[in-house]
């Protein structure tokens, strides 16, 4: 926690089986990499069979990889991922067994031969309220995986060929409120701007899927390969120019599901994203009836969503709708049954805030306690308390009105346990 590690690479390095120095690398073992930098090297992270926790990191300009996983069952939380380059996956690369948490990350500006953003090829897992941007060629690939997509925000990719937002082959996934937008797959024979589906089944809902250019599918392309045939249902999702903009190859079958609109979802930048829905946006309270679609219940304003959900609770299209919003505010469904209750606890009231909030804390035991606050790439900000705690509630008010506006984490730590909080300040 909180080290730098780089390698200060020249322009024009070796290759790295002549000149290994990569970043970390973890090797049938469960650390906890949490709130470093590494940059500049020959590989930023690699983990190879473990269960590690890698959270709040900036990896970045490390070249042959940026973050290479195989095997094992890691947790990719909250780190920046950007500019790193590699032959496949130059922000992250998942392969072999690997059963992984992605959330809450900014994959952004990576490169690579096959794939810039990332490569999920032969494996299994949650890839969740991340931000994958301006990666080239390609911001997502799923391969031979069974996988969960929800509530990413997938924008602004660019590849020579096919499917520049995300490219599906052959896979088990469950593709829900997303957004895939601005992202342009160029040359002549180009399709699927936004996605591809190679040899997929699969049901695309409650996504808007905008914006996108390709010489063919502008939006979508449903194709086939070597080991068969695709067939896509859209349901329940915004799609630009509605099939018109859908490129079915011979033999694919494209199924158009009911709830499906063709209209500008009136995107507006907000804390969180370029792709907030205005309160205009006829996205609104468009998803899914079903009330296992629903947002989260904001518990202030019963019958209303939880921002950054809007409207009521039902499911509203795009990245911030349906359960796995919690994701990017903290507030995540409870499990069943529930987690016994932590010895510790840490809240913030209003969240989001527009200045100050004030922020509950907790010990069943009195002792030793910090509280910080960091941003997203884990540099501290502020400590906000240091000292002995008693047991029962505490609080102190946090003045946030000089920071800019974006998601913050506060970081409870008191002895041997710890837990954390995501504050927005809008």
């Amino acid at each position: 926690e909180g080290f730098t590690i780089t390698h200060d690479l020249p322009d024009e390095g070796p290759p790295l089986d002549q000149d290994p120095q990569g970043g970390i690398r973890i090797d049938g073992a469960s650390p906890i990499i949490r709130g470093n930098i590494v940059e500049d090297c020959h590989g930023g992270i690699y983990c190879f069979d473990s269960d590690v926790l890698i959270e709040g990191n900036t990896i970045q300009n490390n070249v042959d990889m940026g973050l290479y996983i195989t095997g094992g069952s890691p947790a990719v939380i909250q780190n920046a991922i950007t500019a790193n380059s590699a032959l496949a996956g130059g922000g992250v690369y998942c392969t072999d067994g690997v059963s992984v948490s992605i959330i809450g990350n900014s994959v952004i500006g990576n490169s690579a031969d096959y794939t810039g953003g990332l490569a999920f090829d032969n494996g299994g897992g949650v890839i969740c309220a991340n931000t994958i941007s301006g990666n080239n060629p390609g911001g997502v690939f799923i391969g031979y995986s069974d996988v969960t997509f929800c509530n990413n925000v997938v924008a602004g990719n660019a590849k020579e060929g096919s499917g520049a937002g995300c490219y599906c082959r052959n896979s088990d996934i469950f593709f829900s409120n997303n957004v895939v937008s601005g992202n342009v797959a160029s040359g002549p024979t180009s399709f699927g701007g936004g996605l591809t589906l190679l040899e997929d089944t699969i049901v695309v809902q409650n996504s808007i899927i905008y914006g996108n250019d390709a010489s063919s599918g502008q939006q979508i392309a449903v194709v086939q390969g070597s080991l068969g045939v695709a067939s896509l249902t859209v349901e329940h999702c915004d799609v630009q120019y509605g099939p018109d903009s859908v490129y079915v190859e011979p033999g694919c079958t494209l199924i158009w599901g009911p709830g499906n609109i063709d209209e500008d979802p009136l995107f507006e930048t907000g804390p969180l994203s370029d792709y907030h829905l205005s309160a205009a946006s006829p996205c609104i309270d468009a998803g899914n009836p079903d009330p296992a679609h629903n947002d989260p219940e904001d518990p202030l304003n019963p019958g209303y969503a939880l921002w950054p959900a809007l409207g009521g609770l039902r499911n509203d299209m795009g990245t911030y709708g349906g359960g796995g919003v919690g994701y990017w505010v903290g507030i995540e469904e409870e499990a069943e049954p529930p987690a016994p209750e932590p010895e510790i606890t840490l809240r913030a009231f209003p969240n989001p805030c527009r200045g100050s909030a004030t922020l509950v804390f907790e010990l069943t035991q009195p002792g030793p306690a910090d509280l910080r606050l960091y941003d997203l790439s884990g540099r501290l900000v502020e400590e906000l308390f240091s000292g002995d705690m008693v047991s029962g509630p505490m609080s102190c008010l946090f003045d946030g009105s000089s920071l800019p506006t974006g998601v913050y984490l506060a970081r409870l730590q008191a002895g041997d346990q710890s837990t954390a909080a995501r504050l927005v300040k809008l």
